[in-house]
């Protein structure tokens, strides 16, 4: 970890927890669960995008914000680290001002994943957790529970790709998950995609992974300047 990602989790108030291979990092998350994990690119061992995959693949780890630092020059890596489940991505040389805003800005939209009695929208989508309504373009679509619960864990993951083991756990009860395989997640997302209609492309199939929902926010298309 280097001094300006120390010195912006001190001033936010994060204990800050440095950690040199990716081993030893998973060794960590796993006995302390920290709020947030700090990635660089240049992990050494299997690397900063397999640790990610490995975390995320962890129902125990799935929910936990990764941000991966990741070379100035690399288009490709911040690609990357976006697909293999990074919340966010920030770029080298870094700056602890605009490393500190992405780290509150994280810490913000967790705090609004557990906020009760609230809206999901994205794109054309609209989510009433209340009334257990979704509409799509204004109009009005009927889901299974199971269906329901899938979209509001893609849509609350805001971009992350999540393991199928990760939805099943999710999206049924522990009562009914025993004796299950990750196929029932395919075949229910199916269904979601046809039920949305056109706004089904947006839930993305992750090789190797799993799903995750994607409406290309600016941010993202961004990355066409390199």
């Amino acid at each position: 970890m280097t001094s300006i990602e120390q010195s912006a989790l001190k001033q936010l108030h994060f204990d800050a927890v440095a950690v040199h291979d990716d081993g030893q990092m998973l060794h960590s998350i796993h006995a302390d669960r920290p709020d947030l994990v700090l990635l660089d690119a240049a992990l050494p061992g299997g690397g900063a995008m397999q640790a990610c995959r490995k975390l995320r693949e962890d129902p125990a780890t799935a929910g936990i914000p990764i941000i991966i630092v990741t070379e100035s020059y690399s288009r490709t890596q911040r690609i990357e680290a976006l697909e293999t489940g990074a919340d966010d991505c920030v770029t080298k040389p870094l700056d602890i001002d605009m490393l500190m805003a992405h780290i509150k800005a994280l810490a913000r939209r967790a705090l609004q994943a557990l906020t009760p009695g609230k809206r999901l929208r994205a794109g054309p989508i609209d989510m009433d957790l209340d009334r257990w309504t979704v509409t799509v373009s204004g109009v009005a679509i009927e889901l299974t529970k199971k269906e329901f619960r899938l979209l509001q864990v893609l849509l609350e993951a805001k971009g992350r790709a999540l393991t199928r083991d990760f939805l099943l756990q999710k999206a049924w009860s522990h009562a009914t998950i025993h004796g299950l395989d990750t196929r029932t997640v395919d075949v229910h997302i199916g269904r979601l995609r046809r039920k949305l209609g056109s706004a089904g492309h947006y839930i993305i199939t992750v090789r190797n992974v799993g799903f995750r929902f994607d409406i290309l926010p600016e941010w993202v298309t961004g990355y066409a300047g390199g």
